[in-house]
């Protein structure tokens, strides 16, 4: 069972007239493991790195093709039947950037829509000294839940530093909260394929929800979709290199 730290709700009462929300401060939290190398994944990228040269990039474009592919597709949903889960990201100064307010905005959005889903705000501290990524995107929904009327669960994941923590913890929490299947995964349109991948691998039920509301081609954009091209390389060679030597250790990390 997740400790209570990591079971902490964070519930946000909307109020038209005062305008102003009512959140539980959160305290500090522990971070997803110490800040130790993982032999795992310092093994899988190593893995990764020889099958990119070995088959002389081509698996790399293929990953490339279906990361483009997501995220010029990928739709901006304004109504879901569920619980919604937002991807944190690194904070810069201890706030949200652009891509993770963007992320945040369309949770608003969602919620103006139907506030009685609960929102999962997703991811630890980075840096010793720093708030949560989940902590702080909860600051920065209060002001924009302000004017709704009903109440919205805010509920903050603060242990994960990565994708892949991000929804095993998000699981866990939502099966100990009895929530229904299926989430909606709201990220940027660059990251979504990532998200949906790893979703699959731990046999959550899915839907897609774009931040933005259209695909652009920035440069910003293109260097995200390279990174991410290579993020999911790495994943699925390690996934591939568990299956194949029936490593249980690892397997129980990625489904």
């Amino acid at each position: 069972m997740p400790d209570r730290s990591f079971r902490r709700r964070v519930r946000t009462t909307l109020r038209r007239k005062t305008g102003e929300p009512i959140m539980t401060q959160p305290v500090p939290a522990a971070t997803d493991s110490a800040r130790q190398p993982d032999r795992d994944a310092l093994f899988s990228l190593s893995l990764a790195v020889l099958v990119l040269f070995a088959s002389l990039g081509s698996i790399y474009l293929i990953h490339l093709h279906r990361v483009w592919r997501t995220a010029r597709c990928a739709g901006a949903l304004r109504r879901f039947d569920g619980p919604r889960l937002v991807f944190g990201k690194r904070l810069q100064h201890g706030q949200p950037d652009r891509d993770y307010r963007l992320r945040l905005e369309r949770a608003a959005e969602l919620a103006a829509s139907d506030p009685h889903q609960p929102i999962l705000l997703l991811g630890g501290v980075r840096r010793p000294g720093e708030i949560s990524e989940a902590a702080a995107g909860g600051r920065y929904l209060s002001p924009l839940f302000a004017s709704a009327q009903s109440r919205t669960e805010l509920i903050l994941e603060d242990r994960s530093r990565d994708t892949l923590a991000n929804l095993r913890h998000a699981r866990e929490l939502l099966a100990a909260q009895n929530q229904p299947a299926p989430v909606l995964l709201i990220s940027n349109r660059y990251h979504l394929a990532r998200c949906a991948l790893i979703a699959t691998s731990l046999g959550l039920q899915h839907s897609l929800c774009a931040a933005e509301p259209e695909w652009r081609y920035h440069p910003s954009n293109l260097i995200q979709l390279l990174r991410e091209a290579f993020f999911i390389l790495w994943f699925t060679t390690g996934k591939a290199w568990v299956h194949l030597t029936r490593n249980r250790r690892m397997l129980a990390r990625i489904t």
